[in-house]
């Protein structure tokens, strides 16, 4: 074997040009196999990520026996191989124990290094299971010497050829990424990328310290903290801003231990992701048409510690200024009073100026000013009230003030600033425009709170019962139907009307579910009478969400299909603030409704908006002129000239008139001259129990005030 590994030896010296390493391995296993060809010849080469012995070569007339081992042993053969010149399966003299390998399977093997500047990078491997006699080591030593320098070579031109292509990578590449090394933290390389996205000069950063960048250019404070985190923990990412331009950049710190260690830095532009989310933001926040913040972000700020006090500013019928000036003119109106409140709020030393609603504004204050709430109130009133002029439009706007001191209502669980704020503005637009929230108010907030709570259980507690009123010919006297009014047995203040909860049944959500009981009860009602009365009607007043809540007609058909009731004896009031919520939809509905043969009234009418237009577009049936025109006929013009005005409209529409709230002769009179066709009210009944109407309608009597005294 001297002479040919001699040969083989000088072939490998011939080729150190031999770039590529697998040709010259696989011709090395060929022509040893061939010198010892009982042995199994194998070159194994290492894998540093996965810590494995990978075959490269092989030649042998057997399979190679120890591949189970080398391959999961591989770390610990590498040190053995690294603390000795070769390992075999005898202790000959200069041969070392292999104890990380069992060696049942072999009688003999010898494993030699592949070494290129100390490090081991394979194993040149005979191994035989007949032999018992290794071939010696010293003529196979110098040949594993020069694979090793072959392999060295090989690996070095493979790293040329990587970190080339890496660099090409990254001088084209869009994102910006440089290396520090880890000991002195010295910035050695960045792409392109990196300088054009930080706008630094290579010749002022490359090769300096983080120190020295820290000191001379304008850094974020936060970055060696996160550099050192990157260092200790492996990695460390988030986002920073630079400068005071507003430009945000997105950052990964990434530890390579490869010698000589280093930082990866990867940089990319997220300023206008930041934007975006800016702008989701102020529309999460504030009010897009003035600006100012809105109800979120006061209820923001009113978390934790709040502020001192709190000023509730409503334009008062801001509804009736868009519909009749339009939108454009009512979004104008908005944005000068916030030019003005703002200008104002500086002056009366406010410290913030909310928008929370269509028509309302907030003033806020940090801590006691020093005028009073009252004053400032005032004042507010008198600079912020009268004519506003936008082109050809002049539109009076008027205002109604609540204040709030918070420690008020800080102790009330049940009770938010804001709450507190709106029922004090309740009461601002009945009394003179301005409510302070104060004790009185406390208590009555507090009753109306214990209200809510019972009227849930009421129904579950059958405290609800239905009166009824009747609706009387004007000039007969005779009953033409009934109105169906609820009334609440509580079991602390007694008999309620639905003036002191409807509204809290409406806020609470309860609405619903009450108007399905009283539309169901009037109907079993007018079901029993209707034996006797066939053309007996029932009016029943339903509310906005009744009629906007998608179930109405499932419900009325449902009910008339089960009591059989005659047909247009069921009369539905609506009013007309609720037929203009959702004008398109209420039609719908309406004709639906129609079809089932319900009859439809508008309920107040003359209090809200309707015009001849709508009532030309809506299925209805009947009007009920509103108790306030009647109250005044004796005394007032205008109701004397509206009230015919109303009956002449309704009858060239073909409506049917009835006139609420007829309490004295006079109104009977006046309404039966202009021949209006029924009406209810005191002169002719209050409303009573069902037996109690029973009785009336038993005795055939007309309820006409003389008719009455001469029975």
């Amino acid at each position: 074997m001297e002479q040919g590994s001699g040969a083989l030896l000088e072939l490998l010296r011939q080729r150190h040009g031999f770039s590529h390493f697998y040709p010259l391995a696989r011709e090395c296993c060929r022509e040893i196999q061939l010198e010892y060809p009982q042995w199994h010849v194998a070159i194994w080469l290492y894998d540093p990520q996965l810590q494995v012995l990978l075959p490269l070569c092989q030649q042998g007339p057997e399979p190679h026996p120890l591949a189970g081992c080398l391959l999961s042993a591989a770390p610990e053969l590498l040190a053995d191989l690294h603390n000795h010149p070769f390992l075999s399966r005898t202790l000959t003299p200069g041969a070392a124990p292999l104890p990380s390998l069992s060696l049942d399977s072999c009688q003999a093997l010898l494993h030699l290094p592949l070494v290129e500047q100390g490090r081991c990078w394979g194993v040149l491997a005979l191994e035989s299971g007949d032999v018992a006699t290794p071939p010696p080591a010293s003529a196979l030593l110098p040949i594993a010497r020069e694979l090793g320098r072959h392999l060295g070579r090989h690996r070095s031109v493979l790293e040329s050829e990587e970190m080339a292509l890496y660099r090409a990578a990254l001088a084209t590449t869009h994102t910006a990424v440089a290396a520090l090394t880890l000991g002195d933290l010295t910035l050695r390389q960045a792409n392109p990328a990196f300088f054009e996205l930080t706008q630094l000069e290579p010749q002022r950063v490359l090769g300096r310290s983080l120190r020295q960048l820290m000191r001379r250019l304008q850094l974020p404070k936060q970055l060696p903290g996160l550099v050192h985190q990157a260092i200790a923990e492996g990695e460390a990412s988030g986002e920073l801003a630079m400068g005071p331009d507003g430009q945000w950049l997105g950052y990964r710190l990434t530890r390579v231990d490869e010698q000589p260690g280093y930082l990866l830095v990867q940089l990319e532009d997220v300023s206008r992701l930041h934007r975006h989310q800016q702008d989701l933001e102020a529309k999460a926040w504030r009010c897009q048409l003035t600006g100012l913040g809105n109800r979120l972000a006061l209820q923001q700020r009113l978390q934790g510690d709040g502020p001192w006090g709190l000023m509730l500013i409503n334009v008062v019928g801001f509804r009736a200024i868009n519909d009749h000036y339009g939108d454009s003119v009512g979004d104008k109106i908005l944005i000068e009073l916030a030019r003005r409140l703002r200008h104002g709020g500086q002056m009366l030393e406010t410290d913030a100026l909310y928008r929370i609603g269509a028509d309302e504004f907030v003033l806020l204050f940090e801590r006691r000013p020093p005028a009073s709430l009252a004053e400032i109130a005032a004042l507010l009133r008198k600079r912020l009230q009268g004519q506003m002029v936008f082109g050809i439009h002049k539109c009076a706007v008027n205002l109604s003030l609540s204040s709030l001191v918070l420690e008020q209502v800080q102790q009330q669980d049940q009770l938010s600033p804001l709450a507190a704020l709106e029922w004090a503005m309740t009461r601002a637009k009945e009394g003179t425009g301005y409510q302070a929230f104060d004790a009185p108010l406390l208590a009555q907030y507090q009753e109306r709170r214990r209200i809510e709570q019972d009227l849930e259980l009421a129904l579950g507690k059958r405290q609800f019962e239905l009166h009824y009123q009747p609706l009387v010919d004007v000039n007969q006297g005779r009953i033409l139907g009934a109105e169906a009014l609820l009334r609440w047995h509580h079991p602390r203040l007694g008999l309620m009307l639905p003036g002191r909860f409807i509204e809290l049944a409406e806020r609470s959500g309860q609405i619903e579910t009450i108007g399905r009981w009283v539309l169901e009860t009037a109907l079993y009602q007018l079901h029993l009478w209707q034996r006797r009365w066939p053309a007996l009607q029932m009016h029943v007043n339903v509310s906005v969400k009744q009629l906007l809540s998608g179930e109405l007609y499932d419900i009325c058909w449902a009910q008339l299909n089960r009591y059989r009731v005659k047909p247009g004896t069921l009369v539905l009031e609506i009013t007309e603030t609720t037929l203009l919520e959702d004008i398109q939809l209420v039609t719908k509905l309406c004709d639906q409704l129609g079809e089932l043969g319900i009859v439809l009234a508008i309920d107040d009418f003359g209090t809200g908006y309707s015009s001849m237009r709508y009532l030309k577009q809506l299925p209805v049936n009947k009007l009920k002129i509103d108790r306030s025109f009647i109250a005044d006929l004796e005394s007032s013009p205008e109701s004397q000239q509206l009230v015919p005005a109303i009956i002449a409209m309704g009858k060239a529409l073909g409506l049917s008139i009835t006139a609420e709230g007829v309490e004295n002769e006079y109104q009977r009179q006046f309404l039966a001259a202009l021949d209006c066709d029924e009406a209810q009210g005191f002169l002719f009944s209050k409303a009573v129990l069902p037996q109690t109407l029973e009785t009336l309608l038993e005795a055939e009597i007309d309820l006409l005030p003389a008719s009455r005294s001469s029975a």
